[in-house]
């Protein structure tokens, strides 16, 4: 019986099998890559995603508040006036009263509310809130963290004349501020400015004013006017 050989035999070659396995070993790493690259993207798009919704419902509020400021100063825990509207002159970066607090409850409570916005060194920007205008020495301030990740938190105020201050009240500004604008360097996105327009009633009054000159009760109204004889 005579066995059959030659170079009709069926099969692949050892060099034919390292070179099939060489080729899917190259598509397999560049498939791998580009599967890396796909999942690091959409990490990366959704953090971003999660940070500008962070922000946009910060500068929400910051326009909730900024659009309600009113010309009512407040007093301080020792007593001493402040004026309705304070930029980098007080412990916070910005603090003023502002109006429209909601009472669903329908406590009997002022509408006007102190808030002010601070930035931590950790990178937090927090926003306080006071539940009366004229604080105690016991009164604390209700702390929301808005933010995280904030390298750097500017507050810049331009009056009708265009002249841009960094503080407020300013010595010998005499026109009243008319827009704020706010800038926010964040890790993230870096950048991010809005300027918003100051209401009527809060840019009429001078600068130092809007704390009264009697002192102002507790639901915060300001003290009547005397009857002219």
């Amino acid at each position: 019986m005579r066995r059959h050989s030659g170079p009709d035999q069926g099969g692949f070659t050892l060099l034919e099998v390292l070179v099939a396995m060489s080729i899917f070993a190259i598509i397999g790493l560049g498939a791998h890559q580009m599967l890396t690259t796909v999942i690091e993207t959409h990490a990366r798009t959704q953090a971003v995603t999660e940070v500008f919704g962070r922000l946009t419902s910060a500068f929400i509020l910051m326009d909730r508040d900024i659009s309600e400021i009113t010309s009512r100063g407040v007093r301080d825990e020792y007593g001493d006036p402040l004026p309705y509207l304070m930029v980098g002159t007080g412990p916070y970066l910005l603090e003023f009263t502002r109006t429209g607090w909601n009472n669903p409850a329908g406590l009997p409570r002022s509408d006007l509310q102190r808030v002010a916005w601070e930035l931590t060194p950790d990178g937090e920007l927090l926003r306080h809130a006071w539940l009366v205008l004229d604080r105690a020495e016991d009164s604390q301030s209700l702390t929301q963290t808005l933010l995280t990740g904030i390298r750097d938190f500017r507050v810049n105020l331009v009056d009708e004349d265009g002249v841009a201050v960094s503080a407020w009240p300013a010595p010998g500004q005499q026109s009243p501020p008319v827009a704020l604008e706010i800038s926010l360097d964040t890790e993230a996105i870096g950048e991010v400015r809005r300027v918003f327009a100051l209401v009527a009633d809060a840019a009429s009054v001078p600068p130092g004013q809007g704390a009264g000159g009697g002192a102002p009760n507790q639901a915060g109204n300001e003290p009547a006017d005397e009857e002219e004889p």
